[in-house]
């Protein structure tokens, strides 16, 4: 099978869902992995090469953290620039490569247009990997339009969870297949004897994944003041934009600050942890999602305290502490730290959402006509 992927993320930034489904196809399978430009990060204008994966950089209309950036990306003129460097590019890439897709994925709506010409001289399916709410990021322009006319040209669309459809119009449900996020128990759970961290007798409260917008800072001051006598652990890059709140944060005397690390190292880190947490802001981009963190801690039987951001998500299992207050989240940590509720039943939960399975499935259903 050849597949065509257009991401709105890099490859390499972080290990997430497309990463974990296509790392996990077939090694006979032959990828091209469409990845946006950024500001930030590295950008790959020529061909690199993952195993089967090849990624490379195509820059297209998307938004930009940084404001003024933001603005100058939306004039008429740069729109319709990027527009015609982006496809002329694209055109570039297939012909030099004789790059034939049996299937065109996209999970960055911002390229629907260049798909829908695709489509008709391939003759080939798109599938749309609605993994957020697009309609819920702040500084994209003409969003509404890119997720309409995704919806509408796309021949399925595949989402993690059903509260994803609570944003999708209930006249594209009949196009939706639901494929879960995951985990990878044989990297996690691998034996190591290094100490990565250093306990004594505290109590240890973990948060593991990017520190960006969607956590709540106000929140996590005051559950930190509340707790003062348990170490709390943030692990992940910090988002140029949040720094300030975070550099508060990090001038408590019981929080530690770790940066990013390699997926397979998680299951190290987490063992160490007595809870772990989700403080996620309940807003529009936070209220359908489903984590793939919450498969990660469940697989490593730690006790998960997170904010109501979704609510569904209790539906999953039951083991899960929702907080509506930071006083709520303070006694459920305390709680869950005195008597847990049933780790086994959590691993044996997270067990069920191997990325190998999802990956297949996943791979069934863009090859299914």
């Amino acid at each position: 099978m050849k597949i065509i992927w257009f991401s709105e993320i890099k490859w390499s930034y972080l290990r997430t869902r497309k990463q974990h489904i296509l790392s996990n196809f077939k090694d006979s399978d032959e990828i091209l992995f469409v990845e946006p430009i950024s500001f930030n990060l590295k950008n790959n204008f020529n061909i690199s090469i993952e195993k089967n994966i090849k990624y490379i950089t195509i820059p297209q209309i998307q938004n930009s953290d940084v404001g003024f950036i933001n603005i100058f990306l939306n004039f008429f003129l740069m729109k319709y620039i990027l527009k015609k460097i982006g496809n002329y590019l694209l055109k570039k890439l297939l012909t030099k490569t004789k790059f034939n897709p049996d299937v065109l994925v996209i999970s960055n709506v911002y390229w629907i247009k260049s798909l829908i010409k695709l489509k008709e001289k391939l003759n080939v399916d798109i599938v749309y990997d609605c993994n957020d709410n697009p309609l819920a990021f702040p500084n994209s322009k003409n969003k509404l339009y890119y997720f309409n006319e995704t919806l509408k040209f796309s021949d399925k669309i595949i989402i993690p969870f059903d509260s994803y459809k609570y944003f999708i119009p209930e006249e594209y449900h009949k196009k939706i297949k639901i494929i879960s996020n995951g985990v990878d128990s044989k990297l996690l759970l691998k034996s190591s004897n290094n100490d990565v961290i250093e306990k004594h007798n505290e109590k240890i409260v973990m948060y593991i994944g990017s520190i960006d917008t969607r956590l709540d800072y106000k929140l996590i001051q005051n559950v930190i003041s509340d707790l003062s006598d348990i170490k709390f652990i943030f692990i992940g890059t910090i988002k140029r934009q949040i720094k300030k709140d975070f550099n508060r944060i990090r001038q408590c005397k019981n929080v530690n600050y770790i940066s990013s690390i390699n997926y397979s190292d998680i299951g190290k880190y987490l063992s160490y942890a007595d809870v772990c947490i989700i403080p996620f802001k309940k807003n529009n981009l936070s209220k359908f999602i489903l984590p793939n963190k919450i498969f990660e801690y469940s697989l490593m039987e730690k006790p998960i305290v997170m904010t109501d951001f979704n609510k569904d998500l209790k539906k999953l299992n039951n083991n899960f502490s929702l907080a509506t207050t930071h006083f709520e989240f303070s006694k459920l940590i305390i709680d869950q730290i005195k008597n847990p509720k049933n780790l086994k039943d959590l691993k044996s939960f997270a067990e069920d959402f191997e990325w190998k399975k999802i990956s297949s499935e996943f791979r069934s259903v863009i090859l299914k006509k």
